[in-house]
This record gives C-alpha cells, sequence and structure tokens, in this order.
C-alpha cells in the first residue's frame, strides 16, 4: 500500500523503486535460468559424444595392431589422432561445466614459486606433445616468494596456453619461467616481441579472452584463470627489451 503525502513525489519514488527491484529480480533469473541451461547442455553433449567416440578409439586402436600395409595403418592413425582430439573437446567440455557449476575441487597448497615452476613442468612434460613444442623451461631460484594455488590446475592453464599458440603459431620459441613484480608471484611465458604468438594469441587472449580459432581449450584456461585468482598480463622488455611475457601471477602468501 502507498501513502500519498503532501510531497507528491514521495508516491512516484516508491513505485519506481519497486519496479526497479521486481526488474533486477527478473533479469537475476532469467541470468540463472541461462546459466542452468547452458551447464545442462555442456553436460548431455559431453556424456553423448563420450560413448560413441569410446567405441571409434576402441576399433581404430584395434585396426593399428592388426593393419599388415601403410596405407591402412596410416588411416588407422588418422583416426586415432581425431578421436583423441575430440576426447580432449570432452574433456575441455565437462571441465568447463564443472568450472560454472563451482564444483571443481582445487588442491591448493604454498609453495615457493621455484617449486611451482619445476611441479608444472614435469606435469608438462608427461604431455605427449610437449617433446614436439620446443619449449624451453628455465629453472631460475632467483625468487622466495611463496604463492598459495593449485599446482596441477596451474599447469593446465600454462598447457593450454602453449599448445594452443603452438597450433595457431608453429615455430615460435617460447620458454617457460618465474615471475615477480611487487606484490606479485608467479610464472610467466616469454618470447620474440614480435613474434606471432605475442601479437596474435597472447594480447588477444589478455585484452578480450576471446581468440579465433584457438578452440575451446581458450575457454577452459580462462576459466581456470578466475577461478584460481591469477592475474594475466602481457608485459614488453622486462628482463630483454628483445621480449614479451605472458605473465601468470597470484599474491605472495603472508
Amino acid at each position: 500500500e502507498f501513502t500519498l503525502v503532501q510531497a507528491g513525489d514521495r508516491y512516484v519514488l516508491e513505485v519506481l523503486e519497486r519496479t526497479r527491484e521486481l526488474a533486477a529480480r527478473t533479469e537475476l533469473a532469467a541470468v540463472n535460468a541461462s546459466a542452468e541451461a547452458r551447464r545442462a547442455f555442456l553436460s548431455r553433449v559431453s556424456h553423448e559424444l563420450r560413448s560413441p567416440l569410446n567405441v571409434i578409439n576402441g576399433y581404430s586402436q584395434l585396426l593399428q595392431r592388426v593393419a599388415t600395409d601403410r596405407g591402412t595403418r596410416e588411416f588407422a592413425d588418422g583416426i586415432a589422432e581425431g578421436v583423441e582430439r575430440l576426447v580432449g573437446m570432452v574433456d575441455d567440455l565437462l571441465l568447463l561445466g564443472q568450472i560454472e557449476q563451482g564444483v571443481v575441487q582445487f588442491e591448493e597448497r604454498a609453495l615457493p614459486i621455484s617449486d611451482l615452476h619445476g611441479e608444472v613442468v614435469a606435469h608438462l612434460a608427461t604431455e605427449p606433445w610437449w617433446s614436439s613444442l620446443g619449449v624451453e623451461a628455465t629453472d631460475t631460484a632467483r625468487f622466495s616468494a611463496v604463492v598459495r594455488t593449485d599446482p596441477s590446475r596451474f599447469a593446465v592453464v600454462i598447457g593450454l596456453v602453449l599448445e594452443g599458440g603452438a597450433q595457431s603459431h608453429p615455430g615460435d620459441a617460447v620458454r617457460v619461467d618465474t615471475f615477480m613484480r611487487g606484490a606479485r608471484a608467479g610464472l610467466q611465458l616469454v618470447a620474440h616481441r614480435d613474434s606471432a604468438t605475442v601479437r596474435e594469441f597472447w594480447m588477444p587472449f589478455v585484452a578480450s579472452h576471446v581468440i579465433p580459432g584457438a578452440g575451446l581449450g581458450m575457454a577452459v584456461a580462462r576459466s581456470l584463470i578466475d577461478a584460481l585468482g591469477v592475474e594475466a598480463e602481457v608485459r614488453f622488455g622486462v628482463a630483454n627489451s628483445d621480449e614479451a611475457s605472458l605473465t601468470l601471477s597470484l599474491e605472495p602468501t603472508a
């Protein structure tokens, strides 16, 4: 109920406030409904794709074992490679949905950034694509800052960015190094400042989080960065005027 008072705009003001509140609630309900629909879609699509991919993968592996001529083996290898990429996309879909639902479990712990560097590199060295990228890992211990994060999830971010950049711009040399500036510390990817990786991959990734042709992996990397509280920044000429770095930093622990 509204009460008219001598100041006539009082009634109008209350109506506007209630209208705005209703509009805000309606907008929030629409956003929540959209997010729920997207989560349900990701979960359903991921589940539906997994079963047929497992069948195709099984038959392709069998064909690889029994193939006797070179042409058949090449076809089998092509099928296996395609299935592997699709399985990776399904895994990315599942992880992206879990991040958006807030159900991803993080195993955070405090560790010096030199140890974080070592664990990330050791994790990535097990990936089948690692040796083909030609990435240099500079094990430096010049910084003593201690950060708190989930090293395995941090490694996923580094790996997705490295692999995505290499697929988009093969041949660009990149190294993984430690980083510290002011109240931030973490890891950084370093490349030549004029390389296509810096200009066409790192900078769009930091500026708009949208990289044409980069695929679903970058959406996962961006979501993990936000979930881990990582700050991403491209910097030029910090240690060397010819270099640029994509820094992925955290606030050091007390």
